[in-house]
C-alpha cells in the first residue's frame, strides 16, 4: 500500500468499513509509517470538530429554491449568446467612439513621424546620409566664422572708455 491508497481509506478505516484484507494491509502501514498515525488523528479531529458545531436553521423550502436556482444558471452558462445590438461585443456607441479614437491616433502618429522626417520618401540610410553631410557643412560655416572674427580689424585697437567713478553717488543702507 502507498501513501495515496493509504489517505483514501482512512475515512473507511475510521468508520470501520474496510474488508478485513484492506484493514490488514492498512494496519500494516500504520506499523511501517509513523505519520499516518498523525493523518488518522487529525482526520479524527475533524470530524469530532464538525460534530460541535451548531446546526444553521433555514426557511421551509430553502433547498428547493436554491436547486432550483442551481439549475436554472446552469443552463444559463451553456447556453451563452451574444447580446443583442453589438457589433463585436461592442455596442454600436462605444465602437464609432472607438474607431474615431483609433483614426486620429493614426492621423496624429503619422504628422509626427513626417515632421520628424521631412524626407520620408528616403531610406533611412539616405537620410542619415544626408543628415550627415548637412552637419559637416554647419561645422565647416562654424570654422570659416572663427577665421573671419580672428581676422577682424574693427576689434583690435580699441581706445578704453575712462572708467567713471560712482563712489560719491552710492549709499548705504543700514541693515
Amino acid at each position: 500500500m502507498n501513501r495515496y491508497q493509504f489517505e483514501d481509506l482512512v475515512s473507511d478505516y475510521i468508520e470501520n468499513q474496510l474488508k478485513s484484507n484492506q484493514r490488514k494491509q492498512f494496519d500494516e502501514y500504520l506499523e511501517k509509517n509513523k505519520d499516518a498515525q498523525k493523518i488518522i488523528d487529525s482526520v479524527v479531529s475533524n470530524i469530532s470538530d464538525t460534530k460541535k458545531i451548531s446546526q444553521i436553521e433555514v426557511k421551509e423550502g430553502f433547498n428547493e429554491r436554491l436547486l432550483n436556482l442551481i439549475d436554472k444558471n446552469a443552463k444559463g452558462l451553456s447556453q451563452i449568446s451574444k447580446p443583442a445590438g453589438t457589433i463585436f461585443g461592442f455596442t454600436p456607441i462605444s465602437l464609432s467612439i472607438m474607431t474615431i479614437a483609433m483614426i486620429a491616433f493614426l492621423v496624429s502618429s503619422y504628422e509626427i513621424f513626417s515632421l520628424t522626417n521631412p524626407d520620408s520618401n528616403l531610406s533611412i540610410v539616405d537620410s542619415l546620409t544626408k543628415k550627415n553631410e548637412v552637419e559637416s557643412d554647419v561645422t565647416t560655416q562654424n570654422k570659416a566664422k572663427i577665421m573671419a572674427e580672428k581676422n577682424d580689424s574693427t576689434s583690435l585697437n580699441k581706445p578704453n572708455k575712462s572708467k567713471l567713478d560712482y563712489s560719491k553717488s552710492i549709499k548705504f543702507v543700514k541693515d
